[in-house]
């Protein structure tokens, strides 16, 4: 019963750090995917023109 009290804090004492850092990174990646996007309609309107 004490091993899985244990067990059961540490599993969710990790979930909250992974949260934490799925969402910090989750925000880069928005950031990182919209850059990629305006680079390519960038170039896309330099080859219309």
């Amino acid at each position: 019963m004490y091993i899985e009290s244990i067990q059961n804090q540490l599993f969710i004492e990790r979930s909250e750090e992974f949260l934490k850092e799925f969402h910090l990174k989750k925000d880069d990646y928005k950031q990182w995917i919209f850059k990629c996007l305006e680079e390519l309609l960038g170039e896309k309107v330099l080859n219309m023109s």
